[in-house]
């Protein structure tokens, strides 16, 4: 009995010690994951959500995506809007067309049939068309013919106006808006360029004679466009096996945000429906050829999630698929917890997190990556982040306005496009304000001027389109822009 009783207590002291030890190891384990990676500990992360079904039942954020643009509506006419790999464009209106002949002369109606050329396939609006012709005036034929053929040159252009007999005045806005949105056709060029040097590299193999390829490239002249130039560079890095310049030109692409891509690439740029092809495939192929070559394939996985949030085309998802960037919402708390790119690129990570968690971890997630030593690393294309989310913290709070203050004195349309965005926020408004007298403007007023700059300026044609119609901007010379 008094042996039984022994063991007994030798089996709880030893039961009770291995407890202890237990708890300590666990301590370290939390510790080291917490501290040292700072990172969510696997197992538990994975006992939280543990399947697709239990991610799908966490509460959504009541915040809204960065830089996400509603669908254009006009006279209840509803246009969606996509941001595509060749720029910002309409797509056809899904709503049904007029009953009537006297609707012909709305600006919805007009805008609706010439989107509707080259993309609606909605029966109704063709039967419409061809019942109302002859209700267009003289202004709607001409648009409705400009449409429907390719004007090469301002001689065309000319040729073309000539029976029409327009006043001197239409005919001016005419050729103004034809000049404006050809005036950089510098960018074509450039496009036809990367497309040549991708299609030369892919049939060289000797590493000299890369080299030699790079400097002939180079004796052509520089690339002003800044998206082209670096998906050239980044060919260039990847033939040579200089990944160090790889990777940065992959983080300046990882930097890229709406505004920014609209402005460097637009659909006119492309001179055929070949070329959109052409260049679409050397696209794929230079971030499939980065995947392949490079070690930093967590930074292509970033870069291809991130533009597939900008462009949302299946050509990318195909991609996306074999560069394996679809990341559940276990992997994306670890990897924006990550040292390396967590907080490099807190706004990527936002949008990631944004419809996959709860508000508080939301929260929580903003909280920790705003804190004052990590906004010092955020570079300005990231700074959408501050409509949903600005830090309380006052000397932050002023390191974040005077950097877009130093950032609108560039006075581009890019930089516009970003203060325009960011002036939505009350506290920014207010406080850029007190820096600069013009921001305490009207923000509809603000708002039209900045779009019509750009517009005239032939830059993001389509997107300054779109914010023109959204203030209400119904003039009928616009709908020029949308057939030279």
């Amino acid at each position: 009995m008094e042996t039984s009783d022994l063991t007994k207590n030798t089996n709880q002291i030893f039961l009770k010690y291995l407890l202890i030890l237990f708890v300590i190891i666990l301590g370290i384990i939390f510790f080291y994951f917490k501290k040292v990676l700072n990172k969510p500990i696997p197992i538990i992360s994975s006992l939280i959500i543990s399947s697709t079904y239990a991610q799908d039942k966490i509460p959504i954020a009541k915040k809204t995506k960065i830089m996400n643009y509603d669908d254009l509506e006009i006279n209840k006419i509803k246009f969606p809007i996509k941001f595509t790999l060749t720029g910002f464009t309409f797509l056809p209106t899904k709503s049904d067309a007029p009953k009537s002949c006297d609707k012909m002369n709305l600006f919805s109606t007009k805008f609706a049939l010439l989107t509707f050329l080259t993309t609606n396939e909605k029966a109704d609006w063709k039967k419409y068309i061809e019942k109302c012709s002859f209700e267009f005036n003289k202004k709607m034929s001409a648009m409705l013919e400009l449409k429907a053929r390719k004007i090469l040159s301002l001689k065309d252009l000319n040729s073309f106006l000539e029976p029409y007999k327009f006043t001197e005045d239409v005919k001016a806005i005419i050729i103004a808006t034809y000049k404006r949105k050809n005036s950089r056709k510098e960018n074509m060029k450039e496009i036809e360029r990367f497309i040549a040097v991708s299609k030369g590299l892919n049939q060289i193999k000797d590493k000299k004679e890369k080299y030699f390829a790079i400097e002939r490239f180079k004796e052509q002249g520089a690339i002003k466009n800044n998206f082209i130039s670096n998906l050239i560079n980044l060919r260039f890095a990847l033939s040579i096996k200089n990944f160090s310049w790889a990777k940065s030109i992959l983080i300046d692409l990882v930097y890229y945000n709406k505004l920014r891509f609209i402005n460097d690439i637009q659909d006119h740029y492309f001179s055929t429906k070949e070329k959109v092809v052409e260049f679409k495939s050397e696209f794929f192929k230079t971030i499939e050829l980065g995947y392949e070559r490079l070690q930093y394939k967590d930074l292509i996985q970033i870069l291809m999630n991130k533009y597939m949030e900008i462009i949302e085309t299946k050509d990318l998802a195909e991609t996306s698929e074999k560069v394996s960037a679809n990341w559940s919402l276990v992997e994306i708390r670890e990897k924006a917890s990550s040292i390396t790119f967590g907080r490099q690129f807190p706004d990527f990570w936002y949008n990631q997190l944004l419809e996959r968690t709860t508000r508080l971890e939301l929260d929580a997630f903003l909280e920790k990556n705003m804190k004052k030593r990590n906004v010092y690393l955020i570079p300005i294309h990231s700074y959408g982040l501050f409509f949903n989310y600005i830090p309380k913290e006052e000397a932050t709070r002023s390191f974040i306005i005077d950097k877009i203050h130093e950032f609108s004195k560039k006075n581009t349309c890019y930089s516009d496009d970003l203060i325009m965005y960011l002036l939505q926020s009350d506290i920014i408004k207010r406080k850029l304000s007190l820096k600069n007298k013009k921001y305490s403007a009207a923000y509809f007023n603000l708002k039209r001027k900045h779009h019509r700059r750009c517009l005239n300026e032939g830059l993001g044609i389509k997107f300054h389109l779109y914010n023109l119609l959204k203030l209400g901007d119904k003039d009928e010379n616009l709908l020029w822009w949308l057939v030279l």
